[in-house]
């Protein structure tokens, strides 16, 4: 007994070792062997890197165009020549067709990007997939799935800093299945928790995107937090609507942004400056009031917004 005994702890030893050891070889795999493949691959295959990137340019610039034969042509020889961004593109060109047969192809380009290099995006991408066009329970639940994937949801993912952010459209997705309770168990506190996670994300990309000088995808961003009830969010895509910022004026939007800014958020200089703007001008939106819009400036001065001191110096 003592013997076999004395066996099984050798065993649970052994075991132990080369799960530890198991478990150092695949983080080197992961970690630095997979950069180091990357940057062998990089310096051997420098030329056919370039083309890829040549035609991948190309094929973007049809697609923004809405010329998807030509984008298709473009974008096929760049994933033939190794470009990933170029296959997910694809992926996306084949969506805008939106039929049956292409979400085949557009499922089939997204899972042999996810299994090169797993990205929010194309988790997301695989759940959009998933779920348009159709009402079949079983695709609408593995939409949920790949929604929660590229969200970053779960206890593991939040203990993980670099997945704390996750995708904001996959949030606001997964926010409105909860509420529809479509594809999972209806959900009213999960979806509340999801819209308010996906206005924070999507104003902090915002930001990041104009920090970029991408002001096109920082109005995408800041429209999809404002629409998830993020205050932040609110007030600048309501400033840009005043202002006329990469959007054209409109300032009933603009009134009715800020004001919901500001009934969730009551430090916020920008947007009581906004109000003030508008009240003084009136804009053809509400009746002229001077008073009630130095009052709403005064708020912002107070709270530090240089802009509303200069102004209410002018207004002396």
């Amino acid at each position: 007994m003592k013997e076999i005994t004395g066996c099984l702890k050798k065993v649970s030893h052994y075991s132990i070792g080369l799960l530890i050891i198991g478990g150092i070889i695949l983080f080197l795999y992961q970690v630095p062997g997979k950069k180091l493949y990357k940057s062998v691959y990089n310096l051997i295959c420098i030329d056919k890197i370039e083309k890829a990137q040549i035609e991948y340019t190309e094929g973007k610039k049809y697609f923004f165009e809405k010329n998807f034969s030509k984008a298709t042509v473009y974008l096929t020889k760049s994933m033939e020549d190794g470009n990933i961004d170029a296959q997910v593109l694809l992926a996306i060109v084949y969506m805008a067709e939106n039929t049956q047969q292409d979400r085949v192809k557009v499922l089939d380009l997204l899972f042999s990007a996810e299994k090169r290099e797993k990205s929010k995006l194309t988790e997301y991408l695989i759940g959009f997939a998933y779920l348009m066009n159709d009402t079949d329970q079983k695709n609408v639940e593995k939409a949920f799935h790949w929604f929660y994937k590229s969200s970053k949801a779960g206890f593991l993912n939040s203990l993980l800093s670099k997945y704390k952010q996750g995708n904001p459209l996959a949030q606001y997705q997964l926010a409105l299945l909860y509420q529809s309770g479509n594809g999972t168990k209806k959900d009213s506190l999960k979806a509340k928790k999801w819209f308010l996670r996906c206005g924070n994300t999507a104003y902090q990309e915002g930001m990041n995107f104009i920090g970029n000088d991408d002001m096109d995808n920082a109005l995408n961003m800041f429209k999809l937090g404002a629409e998830s009830g993020n205050a932040e969010a609110q007030c600048m895509l309501g400033l840009w609507y005043l202002y006329g910022r990469n959007i054209t004026i409109d300032y009933k939007k603009a009134y009715d942004l800020l004001t919901q800014s500001v009934s969730q958020m009551k430090k916020n200089p920008a947007a009581y400056r906004g109000l003030g703007e508008i009240y003084i001008n009136g804009y053809g939106i509400v009746n002229k009031d001077p008073k009630k819009g130095l009052e709403y400036l005064k708020m912002a001065a107070d709270q530090g917004d240089t802009d509303a001191k200069r102004m209410l110096g002018s207004n002396k």
